[in-house]
């Protein structure tokens, strides 16, 4: 008989586990490249360090030796008909147990046997899962990093006690095909995260693609999409995790627009758990809202589980779970490996129930494990008034030491934790069979989908009915034991949350220098609310210098900033400076204080420029205080030049921002790559505005050297589009085409939907202007399809616009009108219809011979141009030809020559069209001079390159000869 899974040969069940065995215990002896049995006699200082490895891997051994044993029975019944599988069951366990003894684990250590042979099979499932997920994980890209982030991890709640639902699970799947959506709702513990993590394990095709978050632990958008950036980012989606690690300068709405732009592009499922804890935040909601509205368009399923329909706006046929059926409680039975009660006990214990997931499941536990009667706990339950707190007492009095210690650890750590952090909190011996031992019971919770880096937790209700059981010496003992741990993992962010709980403020001030130098990567890891609370919970009489305490001051300030809760962002930097004032002035004090005055006009500069100002001169006068040339603020003084810059760019004082970001370039070094293509871009803004295109192309080309130097692509699609747009102002077409397109490319990997629909409207007049029609209309299609997914209202008409123009141009009329109407119809209700749109109207009408119509749309479009030159005078030309159609032809030369004057200095083709109408209306009634007209518009459109309109115009001079 063939090998199976690399195993020897075979003739019999315990044969084959015997041989499996011992090859397995060779390859982990060659994994480890240390002869164990050895090392411990040569060494007895590193039994334990050997023995805190091996522990690490006897959940895959158990893994990996069910996974194996079932395939051994399997292939067994397949040829022989038959196996004792309780006697199987009992020389598995034994065989392991000799196995784990054989390579020095202590006896605490060695896990605890397979009960049942169901117990088994889960356990094989379990590695099966694990074994795909690792397989994926290898063939990911390798250059790829999630910065200072751990990777996405899919963590799946145990869910082999599922039974029944058979009719709710095929309603809410035919939701999830029909409509992409499903909700599932219901009281706490009726089983809705066990029904949705049924559905979706069977809806994702690929594990990879499936996103599961619990609002639980995780309720802010900040930790939500975080966390959603490292699951796309795992799937080669970078764009979020790029805008996530730059969140401090991109508002929420972008953060949206780059995840909902990454969710159209495949195929994933999203679970969002206990969805009903997220109510509080509106940016939470506004993310899923705009999700719904895009899901007719997606490939991407999304499913909720809540208490109640959330408030969505969006009609959602609901059907909240109610209890388990009678016949699942045999199935919850067999499930256990326990023998039925008698029926009338059965009916009893479902009635008392009343079926529900968790009191049922919990009620079956106590059944297991206490020596009571079962009619008589059948009784009690029906008896009490409090069904779920005499559970707890009932279960918790049955416990033993070490399984007391396990519940006790994961109430203190209040959060997923991994096993070494529970037996580190919990300080007792024989934890791991205490952890499999409740995990069996199912009172722990624990990430089914994983063996390594497997972490349990507890419901919350348990967890506070353990946490209360705790006296406050107790608590304080285990929150720092737990602070030990989190502080030799390098997380000081919860080392010091773990002393506070403690009440050690002097050991959580200790980390704060640490905690201080990374609150950005903090919060840019989702972690900025256990930042703020970590921060709140300090006193100024904890720091020995005062310094430490502005620095608390300003952390909490940036955490508002980041929150943009303006008012108390202010009041916190106002604490913090108001504590500097009072100190002695040094180097120290004064570059705190450069600091939080940059902090101050960043937030401010958009909104109160003056204030930012105001801000950005004070913390200029600590920057004189301080050593020219110093590298410790090097960063500070770009920064403070930058914003300057950008402040005075905000108020049209255009040389004076120059001269900032000059002087932000003169101390800059390649280090400083980020804050140099600010400034370079923002220079080059200020050029092109002064009409100096050469002196502004050559900043963007220097910009965009330092990104491709610095691999910084995010910020060199912002360059390029730059480049693109003053080329195509300038007349160079196909190196606007070049780089407009380049930007293109990196827009689909990087950037946002908003970004997509900006390039796709500037390519596709680019594409019109140059003749490419095809390519235009598919170009202006997309960016409106994009801009439909992401309710970008405002370009979606403007792309509108832009394609009746096309169609326009082609002289197709009809199609050109009815997509006005569209235009118009979109217009109307989200009240934005531009001139561009009137134009295109007025122009339609004039084609139809509908001169009244025609001179409203004009005039229409005339009024809203008023503020932009470039505008009007595209109007004054569409209400010249309006003019020359109603027969007043000097009127319309007047006309044509107004809207002449503005747009040569605003737009040359724009000019040259303007001649060509204007060339058109002269006619056979003045030849001379309308040759003269089209001869100067062939001149711009020849040095453009704009050949299709070359053509038009030649074509018009050919027909005056």
């Amino acid at each position: 008989m063939e090998n199976l899974y690399g195993i020897p040969p075979y003739r019999g069940v315990e044969s084959s586990l015997g041989s499996y065995l011992q090859t397995l215990r060779e390859k982990i002896l060659n994994m480890k490249q240390v002869d164990v049995a050895g090392e411990i006699h040569r060494n007895r200082s590193a039994i334990e360090r050997m023995e805190k490895n091996l522990v690490r891997r006897t959940e895959l051994v158990r893994g990996y030796t069910a996974f194996i044993a079932v395939k051994c029975a399997e292939r067994v019944e397949a040829t022989t008909g038959e196996v004792n599988r309780p006697a199987f069951l009992e020389e598995i366990n034994l065989a392991l147990n000799d196995f784990f003894r054989d390579v020095g684990l202590s006896e605490e250590k060695i896990p605890p046997p397979f009960h049942t042979w169901a117990n088994l099979e889960r356990c094989a499932q379990h590695y099966t899962t694990v074994n795909r997920q690792s397989k994926r994980r290898s063939s990911s890209k390798k250059h790829l990093t999630t910065g200072n982030a751990p990777p996405y991890v899919l963590r799946l709640e145990d869910i082999s006690e599922f039974v029944g639902r058979k009719d709710e699970r095929a309603f809410f799947h035919k939701q999830l095909l029909e409509k992409h959506l499903a909700v599932i709702t219901g009281e706490f513990g009726i089983g809705k995260t066990f029904l949705a993590t049924r559905l979706a394990t069977e809806l994702a095709s690929d594990p990879a693609k499936l996103f599961w978050h619990n609002f639980e632990y995780d309720r802010s958008f900040e930790n939500f999409t975080e966390k959603l950036s490292r699951f796309l980012f795992a799937n080669d989606k970078p764009a979020l995790r790029i805008a996530w690690q730059r969140s401090g300068v991109h508002t929420p709405d972008y953060l949206m627009d780059v995840a909902l732009q990454s969710l159209a592009e495949d195929e994933f499922v999203l679970c969002l758990d206990d969805f009903h804890l997220a109510e509080g935040d509106a940016r939470v909601q506004e993310f899923v809202r705009r999700l719904i509205s895009s899901l007719s368009n997606q490939k991407t399923y999304l499913l909720l589980t809540s208490r109640y329909v959330p408030p969505l706006g969006w009609r959602i046929q609901d059907r909240p779970l109610e209890g388990l059926r009678y016949p699942d409680v045999y199935d919850l039975f067999q499930k256990r490996g326990l023998a039925p009660l008698a029926p009338a006990q059965m009916h009893a214990l479902h009635t008392v129930t009343q079926g529900h997931a968790y009191i049922l499941s919990l009620a079956v536990s106590l059944l297991q494990i206490t020596s009571r009667q079962s009619d008589e706990i059948i009784a009690s339950l029906e008896r009490t008034d409090d069904i779920r707190r005499y559970l707890f007492n009932e279960v918790f009095a049955r416990l033993d030491a070490p399984q007391r210690a396990v519940m006790n650890a994961l109430a203190v750590l209040n959060e997923p934790a991994p096993r070494e952090a529970i037996e580190i909190v919990a300080e007792a011996a024989g934890i791991y069979p205490a952890i499999v031992y409740l995990s069996d019971l199912h009172l722990l919770k624990f990430d089914a989908n994983l063996i390594a880096g497997r972490t349990y937790w507890l419901r919350p209700i348990l967890r506070n009915f353990f946490y209360d059981l705790l006296d406050t010496p107790q608590k304080r003992i285990m929150h720092r034991r737990a602070a030990a741990y989190f502080a030799g993992c390098q997380d000081t962010l919860r080392a010091a949350m773990h002393y506070q709980h403690a009440a050690a403020q002097s050991e959580a001030a200790a980390l704060f220098p640490e905690i201080a130098a990374r609150d950005w990567a903090w919060i840019h890891t989702g972690q900025a609310n256990h930042l703020r609370d970590v921060l709140k919970a300090f006193h100024s009489e904890d720091f020995k210098t005062p310094l430490h305490w502005v620095q608390v001051q300003r952390g909490l300030g940036r955490v508002a900033m980041f929150h943009r809760e303006v008012e108390t962002a202010r009041a916190h930097y106002a604490q913090g400076l108001s504590a500097l004032s009072a100190l002695p002035q040094t180097d120290e004090t004064h570059l705190l204080s450069l600091q939080i005055y940059l902090d101050l006009a960043e937030m401010l500069e958009t909104s109160l420029p003056k204030q930012a100002l105001a801000y950005l001169r004070r913390g200029h006068e600590h920057l004189r205080a301080l050593p020219e040339g110093g590298e410790r603020h090097r960063g500070e003084e770009i920064r403070l030049y930058n914003l300057m810059g950008r402040v005075q760019m905000e108020q049209g004082e255009l040389d004076d921002a120059a001269r900032f970001f000059q002087s932000a370039l003169e101390i800059a070094q390649d280090e400083d790559a980020q804050l140099r293509i600010e400034a370079l871009l923002n220079l080059g803004h200020i050029r092109a505005w002064q009409g100096n295109e050469a002196e502004s192309q050559k900043l963007y080309e220097t910009a965009h050297q330092v990104c491709k130097t610095s691999g910084d692509d995010y910020r060199r699609i912002s360059v390029l589009v730059s480049m693109g747009i003053g080329k195509l102002l300038a007349g160079d077409w196909n190196g606007a085409q070049d780089a407009l397109e380049t930007a293109e490319g990196l827009s689909a990997v990087l950037g946002s939907l908003t970004q997509k629909v900006e390039l796709g409207l500037t390519l596709g007049v680019l594409y019109t202007r140059q003749g490419k029609f095809t390519q235009a209309e598919s170009t202006l299609l997309e960016a409106i399809r994009h801009a439909q997914h992401a309710q970008l209202y405002a370009h979606e008409i403007d792309a509108l616009s832009s394609l009746a123009d096309l169609y326009l141009r082609q002289g197709n009329f009809d199609t050109a009108e009815k997509t006005v109407q569209i235009a118009f119809e979109r217009g109307k209700v989200n009240a934005y219809q531009p001139p561009e749109l009137y134009r295109t109207q007025a122009l339609v009408f004039l084609h139809r011979g509908e001169t009244a119509q025609a001179r409203q749309s004009a005039r229409r479009a005339l009024d809203l141009s008023r503020q932009d030159a470039l505008e009007e005078g595209l109007s004054w030309s569409v209400v010249a030809q309006v003019v020359s159609a109603e027969g007043r032809v000097s009127e319309a030369d007047m006309l044509f020559q107004r809207s002449y004057d503005l747009l040569i200095e605003n737009g040359r083709w724009e000019a040259a069209q303007t001649l060509t109408a204007w060339g058109r209306t002269l006619g056979a009634a003045s030849p001379a001079r309308a040759r003269a007209v089209f001869e100067q518009a062939g001149e711009i459109f020849q040095s453009l390159g704009a050949q299709h309109d070359l053509a038009i115009v030649n074509n018009a001079l050919r027909s005056l000869s």
